[in-house]
């Protein structure tokens, strides 16, 4: 391996390919899935007055379509294929 090869074999790909967490329909669908558990964590950590659920299902919400929005826009422009 000369100086200039930073790749390592944990990190390295094959040609044409990337990992999993540098591809943005992956990172989009992990944003919307984890946006649903939301409500519940904070449940559970005690926002429970109706203000404090009131947030927590606006940003639950919105992380779910921020996160689906990535998922589509990145599956759009996908060239590589994940590894």
């Amino acid at each position: 391996m000369d100086s200039t090869d930073t790749t390592t074999s944990a990190t390295a790909t094959a040609p044409g390919t990337k990992s999993p967490m540098q591809s943005m329909t992956i990172t989009g669908a992990l944003i919307a899935t984890t946006s649903g558990l939301e409500p519940v964590i904070l449940n559970a950590l005690g926002f429970t007055t109706a203000q404090e659920q009131a947030i927590v299902a606006a940003t639950a919400a919105l992380g779910t379509v921020i996160g689906g929005v990535m998922a589509i826009i990145g599956r759009m422009r996908a060239t590589k294929k994940i590894a």
